[in-house]
């Protein structure tokens, strides 16, 4: 939702976001900008401090499930893409700060448009994507999807947001957004989503 979207040149170790959006001349009137989110091109030294993270995670004696941890190496490859979190908004503000990202080859902004609703997944009894509400807390949500169900950890909650950042609930970065995605892990191995090569890569990046 870029009003010239598009590729543009990095020229220089010196581009930034704010840069790039000046170059795109700014966002359509749909452009949900709080929800922007960077993709970055995977590089050799990052593929293999993953695979380090990889080998010293796999020979800790505390590490028993170590099938994801042993996919990274195959799903994980120098030019493949992993996600940023940024705060767009802040850095159009406040142009050259720490918060405006310093951009390099490949990379790709992604704006989106406005999300409206809310996803709830997990230990609760009916997952699933209700509108968003100012008013609305975590728990109205939670309750919307069926109250928490046999074995959520409700003390592990913990929500993502569009831009690809995640916080766990009772830090100061828990708040509720449109687009975001409210997440309740379960006690239940069986129940869990295992984390994907990609995912653990991630982690270790």
């Amino acid at each position: 939702e870029e009003k010239y979207p598009g590729f543009y040149a990095v020229e220089k170790n010196s581009v930034r976001l704010s840069d790039i959006i000046s170059r795109a001349s700014g966002f359509t009137s749909d452009a949900y900008v709080k929800g922007a989110r960077l993709k970055r091109v995977y590089q050799d030294n990052e593929v293999d401090m993953a695979e380090m993270v990889n080998k010293v995670a796999g020979s800790n004696r505390f590490v028993r499930d170590t099938s994801s941890l042993d996919s990274l190496k195959n799903n994980i490859k120098s030019g493949e893409t992993y996600s940023v979190a940024i705060d767009l908004e802040s850095a159009i503000k406040n142009p050259y700060s720490e918060v405006d990202i310093i951009l390099r080859d490949g990379d790709i902004i992604e704006v989106p448009q406005m999300n409206n609703t809310v996803k709830i997944s997990g230990g609760v009894y009916l997952p699933n994507v209700v509108a968003y509400h100012p008013k609305y807390k975590w728990r109205d949500y939670v309750n919307l999807a069926g109250g928490f169900a046999k074995g959520a950890r409700r003390s592990k909650l913990y929500v993502v947001y569009q831009d690809g950042s995640s916080a766990v609930r009772g830090s100061a970065k828990f708040h509720s957004e449109p687009g975001m995605e409210i997440v309740v892990p379960q006690v239940d191995k069986s129940a869990q989503r295992k984390l994907s090569g990609g995912e653990w890569a991630t982690i270790a990046s």
